[in-house]
This record gives structure tokens, sequence and C-alpha cells, in this order.
């Protein structure tokens, strides 16, 4: 199902919307999913009240999707809880998702956590943190370790592909 209503995008909006307010859980669930991924700035409320609920109820993963969507949103209300579960989740995995977040409500702050995210044990947060850490000579001298580490093959190429970048910018 959530491939089917991807391949709609927008033109599972106004019935996602309906699934919200349901009752039906999975359909809720559903709607939520495509709120994240195609809603707009309207949808904002829903995302937040999904981000809370799962973070209310302990299900990390549950608050991936939704802080997400406030990324993509850009929504400024969510910083603070992003910030929070950045540090304070149980779910290293989650860290990823509250990092991408975080990049699309607040660039700047999203760019010194991820300085921080250069040194999480998870590779996917290593990864987002490679683009989006703030450049400074630790951070530079930080990519290069992860360039090389035999311990994270799956974070060379981010960790390459931004010292690349900041090889060629002015």
């Amino acid at each position: 199902m959530p491939q089917a209503l991807r391949h709609l995008g927008t033109r599972a909006l106004p019935q996602a919307r309906a699934w919200i307010g349901s009752g039906d859980d999975t359909l809720a669930a559903f709607g939520e999913r495509v709120l994240a991924e195609v809603g707009d700035q309207s949808d904002a409320p829903v995302l937040l009240a999904a981000l809370r609920r799962a973070v209310a109820s302990e299900e990390w993963c549950a608050a991936e999707l939704p802080a997400r969507g406030l990324g993509r949103l850009g929504v400024r209300e969510a910083v603070d809880e992003l910030v929070a579960l950045w540090e304070g989740t149980v779910h290293s995995l989650a860290r990823e998702a509250f990092l991408v977040g975080l990049q699309g409500c607040a660039p700047q702050q999203a760019a010194l956590i991820a300085i921080e995210g250069l040194d999480d044990c998870e590779p996917t947060v290593q990864q987002a943190a490679c683009a989006r850490a703030q450049d400074t000579v630790w951070v530079r001298s930080r990519l290069l370790e992860l360039a090389d580490d035999p311990l994270a093959p799956e974070v060379h190429q981010a960790a390459n592909t931004r010292l690349q970048m900041l090889a060629d910018a002015p």
C-alpha cells in the first residue's frame, strides 16, 4: 500500500487527510505517511502531533516519518523537539531521521549537531552527518578519518563526497 500511495503523490492527499481522523489506526498511519512525504504546510500540525504521540509512547521508529516530514516542510515549531529527540532517544537508528528533520527545520543548528553525529555508532547517522556537519578544521580531519576507516566502509562515500565538495568550494 505505501508504494501505491507514493506513486499517487499529491493526488493521495485528500484521502490521506480523511484517513487521519477516521478512527482507524492503520488508515491514519497511511495518511500520516502521505502527509510526511507530499503534504504541505497545512499538514504540519498533524505531523507534529504524530511526532509527539510517537515520543510519548516511546515508539521511536514511528517518530522517524513525522520527523522527516516536518523537516521536508521546514516546520520551525519542531526544532526544540527534534533537538531533544536527537539528544535523548534510546533508539540509535532514529537519530538519522531526527538529524535530517532538523536539517530541514533549522539548518544551522543541524550543522552543529551533525558534528557530534560524525562520531555516532550508526553508519546511517554518520553518513547524514558527513553531508551536514559545519565546516571546521576538526570536521575536515574527521571526514578524512571516516573516508579511510576500515570499520565504517558504508561511510566512505559520504565522507569522500563531502571532502570533494569542501575542496571545490571557493
